[in-house]
């Protein structure tokens, strides 16, 4: 697994690393951390102006220290975890790393308060869940320190296509072995049927798959809240949602409201694309 781990030196940061690292010994594969340094945005009346070399060896100093120390503690080679610092905002230049250099996985922290920039433009997580290929994790600075992944809340309703998405989860899910709860959350009368068909055709024809699983189906008001309430009560160890644009989640979960679920509930979200690109 080729894992990208965006890294702005916030405590969420420091945690998506922990979570990055628990995956790739999990999966093997590599780790590239990435962190990106932000310019003064050009006008017509100002050239855009760039951070000198103090600020970006700086911070190239900071973040090779931090690596070089996670190398030791878990022991992993040095091509194994590799970083790079970049001039550029956060958000394209993790999407056009991420793009050109096709990796399996996003790992990055999110933060619980969002300035009025963030919400008026979306924050860098909103941005990167929205236009990612590959599937997004949301880290909070304090999901639990020992990571594990026994129990996923898998969130579904009946419109969102889940199709692409439950075969990307089917195969990471296969080599976790959590135990999944496929849950339909519905505003109306509709029901699981629909895609609890999708999902027991794929698991019972995809070879060598050995998890358990159960279907639910609960009528809500408000997802948001229930599902929260449901990922604390239920001590589940993540979230899974798929991203899509066309759903019921799309007025519920868009990424941003994904991530203050998050917020939320202090539970890692996995987040997938509905359909290839």
């Amino acid at each position: 697994m080729k894992i990208l781990v965006p890294f702005d030196f916030s405590k969420s940061a420091e945690k998506a690393l922990d979570y990055a690292i628990w995956h790739q010994r999990q999966f093997g594969g590599s780790i590239d951390v990435l962190h990106a340094i932000s310019g003064i945005i050009a006008t017509p009346e100002m050239p855009m102006i760039l951070p000198d070399d103090m600020v970006i060896n700086g911070a190239k100093d900071r973040l090779e220290e931090i690596i070089k120390i996670k190398r030791t503690e878990n022991k992993l080679a040095d091509e194994t975890l590799q970083c790079q610092v970049l001039v550029g905002t956060p958000a394209s230049s993790i999407l056009l790393k991420e793009k050109s250099e096709n990796y399996d996985l996003i790992i990055m922290g999110t933060h619980d308060k969002e300035s009025l920039f963030d919400r008026i433009l979306g924050s860098v997580s909103n941005t990167v869940v929205k236009l990612s290929n590959c599937p997004v994790l949301a880290v909070h600075s304090t999901s639990k320190a020992d990571i594990k992944m026994e129990k996923i809340l898998f969130v579904i309703d009946d419109v969102t296509h889940i199709n692409t998405a439950l075969d990307h989860f089917l195969e990471y899910n296969n080599k976790v072995k959590a135990k999944t709860d496929f849950v339909h959350f519905s505003k109306g009368d509709d029901n699981i049927d629909l895609q609890a068909e999708e999902i027991l055709k794929k698991y019972y024809t995809i070879n060598d798959l050995n998890f358990a699983f159960e279907l639910k189906n609960i009528f809500s008001k408000d997802p948001i809240a229930d599902i929260s309430q449901l990922a604390v009560e239920g001590e589940y160890d993540m979230i899974a949602m798929v991203r899509d644009n066309e759903g019921l989640f799309f007025n519920y979960f868009r990424p941003s409201f994904s991530i203050k679920a998050i917020h939320h509930t202090l539970v890692p979200a996995l987040i997938f694309k509905a359909k290839e690109s």
